[in-house]
């Protein structure tokens, strides 16, 4: 896979984790997996209140998005 290819893919992740955000679709996410605030900080690399704030609807960053959209992507096929 070319870098092309690889940038093609990182922005269609960011770009549904976006959507996630913006639809207010990550605590329910969160909860149905049983994860706590701190879990999903930890794995995405970011603090609790970070992701709470998230959970408000503020946008995460480029690469905090992609680490979410490879944490949600497991989530659902572990579903």
């Amino acid at each position: 896979m070319c870098m092309g290819d690889q940038w093609a893919d990182e922005a269609v992740d960011v770009m549904r984790v976006r959507r996630i955000v913006g639809n207010g679709q990550l605590r329910d996410l969160r909860s149905e997996a049983r994860l706590s605030l701190a879990d999903v900080g930890r794995a995405v690399g970011v603090c609790p209140s970070t992701v709470l704030r998230w959970e408000s609807g503020s946008m995460p960053r480029w690469h905090h998005a992609v680490r979410l959209g490879a944490l949600l992507l497991y989530l659902s096929d572990e579903s």
